[in-house]
C-alpha cells in the first residue's frame, strides 16, 4: 500500500510538471498535490515512475488522467488556454489515499518532506505562465524559426536605412550653373522712323533708338549719311534723335554699339527726303487763230510729250505710293500738285488750245468727268469710230476704283486713228507725258467725247 502511495506522489509531480508547461486543464490538479520539497528532474521523475509501475499491480483498476506530453514549447504554452481544475479526479485520489491508509493501519500523519510547500508568491508566477526552471525542451523538438524580420515600409525595391544613408551622403553631381554671361540679355539695337518722308529744311526726321542687353559701360556711334556723304555724327547714347535734313536724298542712320565685352551690333533706318521745287509744263507751241478746236489742241498735246513728274518734290501717301509734283496738278488748283494727273493733262490741254469750258469743261477726276459731260459722253458699246483730236477714257484695273468695266478711270486724247489701231497722247502714263497706241477693240477703251460734235456748236473755225 505505501508503495501504491508513492506511486501516486510521483505520478501526480509528473503530471504536475507536464500540465505546468502546456497550461492545461491539470494546473488546478498540480497545485493542490504535494510536491517534494526537492524536485527531482522531470526525466528521472517519468523514469522512476515507469520503473515502479511494474512493481505494484493494483487489485482494481484505477482510473488517472492521461499522460500528457512532455515536449511542449513556450509558443504552444502560451497560447492554450487555462480551464477550470477538475476537482472530482481530486477527491477521488484524496479518498482512495485515506482509504489506504485505514487499511494498512499506519499513521495517517504525512512525512515533513512529503508534504507539498506552499508555493511563494514571490517566487512563482501568474497563472497562465511557466516558470522557467521547469521547462525542459524535449530533444526532438522541431527549431522554432523566427520569421525574418521586415522594417516598416521597406518593400521590394526600396532602399534599406543604410543604403538610404549613403545615397544622402553621396548627392547627384549638380551641373555647373549658368555663368552670369550667359544669363544675361545679349547685346541688340533696334533704329526705326515713324513717317514716311521728310522734307529738307521744312520738316525734320525723327530716329527712335532702343538699346537693350550687353554689358556696359557701352560707345556708340550715330552716322547719318545721304547720297554718300556723312551729315550727321554723334557718340552719345540716345533713345531718339531729331534731325533737319537740308537736301534731297535718302537719310539713313546708322548705329553702332560696342559693349564691355567687346560684342558689336549696327542697326539702320531711312527716310527719304523731299525738297520743295517746282517744275514747269514744257513751253507752249504757238497756235494760229485759224486752226480748228481739234488742231489746236493737238498742237498743245504733242508739244508736252517727255514731260515728267518731279521725283525730287514729291509725297508718300497713306498707301506708302510716292506721288511726284507736276506742273499740270499745280496749275489745276491747290491741293492737287501730288495728285493722279492724267485728267489734269487734258483739262491743261484744253484750256491752253483755247477750247471754253462750256464747250468742254475741265475735271481732275475721270469719275467726275463722266457725269459732268452728260450727253456729250460716247459710251464705246455704241460702235463709235473715233477722229483725231478726240477725248478717249479707259479703264484699268484698280482695286480702288468700281470693278463696272464702263467705269472710266484714266484718261487720254486721240492724235491718230487707222484702220488696226487708236494713237493717242497720255499724262501720267509712266508718270510722264507720253505716246501710246491700242486696237480698236481694246477692251480697256470705255468712252469717247467727239471733238466733231464739239466744234459743230462751238467752234466758228470748224468747216464740213
Amino acid at each position: 500500500m505505501m508503495k501504491t502511495n508513492r506511486f501516486k506522489r510521483y505520478l501526480a509531480i509528473a503530471l504536475t510538471a507536464a500540465m505546468t508547461l502546456q497550461q492545461s486543464s491539470f494546473v488546478g490538479l498540480a497545485e493542490e498535490l504535494p510536491v517534494n520539497p526537492d524536485p527531482i528532474p522531470v526525466e528521472t521523475q517519468v523514469e522512476e515512475v515507469q520503473e515502479a509501475a511494474p512493481e505494484t499491480a493494483p487489485a482494481e483498476p484505477e482510473q488517472t488522467a492521461p499522460e500528457a506530453p512532455v515536449e511542449t514549447t513556450v509558443q504552444e504554452t502560451q497560447a492554450v488556454e487555462t480551464p477550470a481544475p477538475a476537482e472530482p479526479e481530486v477527491q477521488e485520489e484524496e479518498t482512495n489515499t485515506a482509504d489506504d491508509q485505514q487499511s494498512s493501519g499506519d499513521d495517517t500523519s504525512a512525512p515533513v518532506q512529503d508534504e507539498v510547500p506552499a508555493t511563494n508568491p514571490e517566487e512563482g508566477n501568474d497563472e497562465g505562465t511557466t516558470p522557467e526552471e521547469t521547462v525542459t525542451p524535449s530533444p526532438e523538438a522541431e527549431p522554432t524559426v523566427s520569421p525574418e524580420v521586415v522594417e516598416p515600409g521597406a518593400e521590394e525595391g526600396e532602399l534599406k536605412p543604410e543604403e538610404e544613408q549613403a545615397a544622402v551622403e553621396t548627392p547627384e553631381e549638380a551641373e555647373p550653373a549658368a555663368s552670369i554671361d550667359e544669363a544675361k540679355e545679349a547685346l541688340a539695337v533696334k533704329v526705326s522712323v515713324d513717317q514716311k518722308y521728310a522734307v529738307a529744311g521744312t520738316l525734320p526726321i525723327l530716329y527712335k533708338i532702343e538699346i537693350s542687353g550687353g554689358k556696359d559701360p557701352k560707345q556708340v556711334q550715330n552716322t547719318i549719311t545721304v547720297n554718300g556723304k556723312v551729315v550727321y555724327s554723334s557718340d552719345e547714347e540716345k533713345s531718339e534723335i531729331s534731325y533737319m535734313p537740308e537736301e534731297f536724298g535718302e537719310h539713313t542712320l546708322t548705329v553702332k554699339v560696342t559693349d564691355a565685352d567687346g560684342k558689336t551690333v549696327t542697326a539702320e533706318a531711312a527716310c527719304p527726303v523731299a525738297v520743295n521745287e517746282t517744275n514747269s509744263a514744257l513751253a507752249l507751241p504757238s497756235l494760229e487763230a485759224t486752226l480748228t478746236y481739234a488742231e489746236r489742241l493737238l498742237k498743245v498735246a504733242v508739244s508736252q510729250i517727255g514731260y515728267q513728274e518731279s521725283t525730287r518734290n514729291f509725297i508718300i501717301d497713306e498707301d506708302g505710293k510716292k506721288q511726284g509734283y507736276t506742273a499740270y496738278g499745280a496749275w489745276y488748283g491747290s491741293g492737287t500738285a501730288y495728285s493722279e494727273w492724267c485728267a489734269m493733262f487734258v483739262s491743261y490741254c484744253l484750256t491752253m488750245a483755247g477750247i471754253p469750258q462750256d464747250a468742254i469743261p475741265i475735271q481732275a477726276s475721270c469719275t467726275l468727268w463722266k457725269t459732268q459731260l452728260g450727253t456729250k459722253y460716247i459710251d464705246d458699246e455704241d460702235n463709235y469710230v473715233p477722229e483725231a483730236g478726240d477725248i478717249i477714257f479707259f479703264h484699268h484695273d484698280s482695286e480702288k476704283e468700281p470693278s463696272d468695266a464702263n467705269y472710266p478711270n484714266h484718261v487720254g486724247i486721240v492724235e491718230k486713228v487707222d484702220e488696226n489701231y487708236i494713237y493717242t497722247i497720255e499724262g501720267n502714263s509712266n508718270k510722264s507725258v507720253e505716246r501710246l497706241f491700242y486696237g480698236r477693240a481694246d477692251s480697256r477703251i470705255v468712252g469717247f467725247v467727239s471733238m466733231r460734235a464739239i466744234m459743230k456748236k462751238y467752234d466758228g473755225n470748224y468747216k464740213e
